[in-house]
């Protein structure tokens, strides 16, 4: 005899809903840290606001914000020294480089989403 689950698991709607969590994961990442020089940067809205802003200041004048102290403060408390603008652009990288990481990563998860074909393999996706 064929002992069926009940009920049917709908494997269309676990896997839409880990695609939308997949997405969050992301997100999250990308408001954490990045490291640069061997430091973790902070990432979160409001970091991230600033560090737009000083990037935004340098592509529209050419040059730092006024007062800029001319650092930037890891998650450690310690100083990443920017005396330059070149400096600002290379942890800027850093941080374009890990969104591109977290992308790379969720469209693995992605992938492996669209090749899973039963409910457990869908609930073994996670971002760790």
């Amino acid at each position: 005899a064929v002992i069926s689950q009940y009920p049917p698991v709908d494997i269309l709607a676990l896997k839409a809903a880990k695609n939308l969590e997949i997405n969050l994961w992301r997100a999250e990442a990308n408001q954490t840290t990045f490291p640069h020089l061997g430091k973790l940067i902070a990432c979160d809205a409001l970091s991230r606001s600033d560090i737009d802003a000083v990037a935004n200041s340098i592509a529209l004048t050419g040059a730092f914000p006024d007062s800029f102290p001319m650092a930037w403060k890891a998650v450690d408390n310690s100083y990443i020294m920017l005396p330059t603008i070149q400096a600002f652009k290379d942890m800027h990288k850093s941080m374009t480089t890990q969104g591109t990481i977290n992308f790379g990563k969720s469209q693995q998860l992605k992938a492996a989403l669209a090749a899973a074909t039963t409910d457990v393999q869908v609930a073994a996706i996670t971002w760790s």
